[in-house]
């Protein structure tokens, strides 16, 4: 056997294994959703039609807002210019020589983001917080998201005034209704709280950080109802961070948790004690 014929044998036995093993994860996938969607929690039943649309990229009605919304990150994604502009004393701690382009490559990428989409449209929120805006890429899927709804009012909280001002550009030309509160966390999450109607949708997606994680859920608890859904970006981000979620994950107060790998899917409930339900795939 010459040295050719031995390369392509070993070229077609990896191209097997490798179709092998992502037909395995598919119907690994597809078994952990159905898994879902055969529960009998109500809301694990959403989450689990939500994730089979993102998986089998269902967008029906949704398919415009998405192509207007990339139309917008493909737009950032191609400024070079500085957040910060040279001079300017405005800006959050993350801003120093940071581009827009950069900023915008932190957001959450299509596949997550419509994800995000989905779910929110299949739960149908009536209030929904976000902290963590970066650039408005996932609020705007938030808020398309509650527009075709027909309810929802969604709320995003930004440190950075130059980031929030990039966003608050997206939302309108997208002609969405975002409300944003603009400030540190550790600063603006707690009074907002405090004065908010009760909170049935929320997305935390700032300072990937042990304590804070746990300090910002805690925050939130008080006005989250029975039945709310939290998500948890960039559980693997960190150390600290994966501390956080795997706490979080075994946490009693939430009868239902899906690990996403790059973020996790949570469902509060006020009764602990009730049977729970860990799922975690890829989409």
């Amino acid at each position: 056997m010459t040295l050719t014929e031995i390369v392509d044998q070993w070229a077609l036995r990896s191209s097997a294994i490798r179709s092998t093993k992502a037909t395995w994860l598919r119907m690994r996938t597809d078994g952990r959703i159905d898994a879902l969607m055969r529960s009998s929690d109500p809301i694990a039943q959403q989450i689990g039609r939500a994730l089979r649309r993102a998986r089998d990229r269902d967008l029906r009605e949704s398919q415009p807002w998405v192509e207007r919304i990339e139309a917008e990150r493909t737009r950032l994604a191609a400024d070079r210019s500085l957040v910060k502009p040279p001079g300017s004393t405005e800006g959050g701690p993350y801003d120093d020589g940071v581009t827009v382009q950069q900023a915008c490559g932190v957001s959450k990428t299509k596949r997550d983001a419509l994800a995000l989409h989905l779910l929110v449209r299949e739960v149908q929120p009536n209030l929904g917080l976000e902290l963590g805006t970066n650039v408005g890429i996932s609020s705007s899927y938030i808020a398309s998201a509650m527009h075709l709804n027909g309810r929802g009012r969604l709320v995003t909280m930004e440190g950075s005034p130059l980031r929030a001002r990039i966003a608050e550009g997206v939302h309108r030309t997208l002609g969405l209704d975002v409300e944003r509160v603009l400030g540190l966390f550790t600063e603006t999450l707690v009074p907002f709280v405090a004065r908010s109607e009760p909170l049935d949708f929320v997305f935390i997606d700032g300072h990937h950080q042990y304590q804070p994680t746990l300090d910002y859920f805690a925050a939130v608890e008080r006005k989250l109802t029975d039945g709310a859904l939290v998500l948890f970006d960039d559980i693997r981000w960190s150390e600290g961070m994966l501390r956080a979620w795997t706490e979080l994950a075994r946490d009693a107060r939430f009868r239902v948790v899906v690990d996403l790998d790059r973020y996790g899917v949570c469902v509060y409930t006020r009764t602990p004690g009730r049977s729970r339900e860990h799922v975690r795939l890829k989409i």
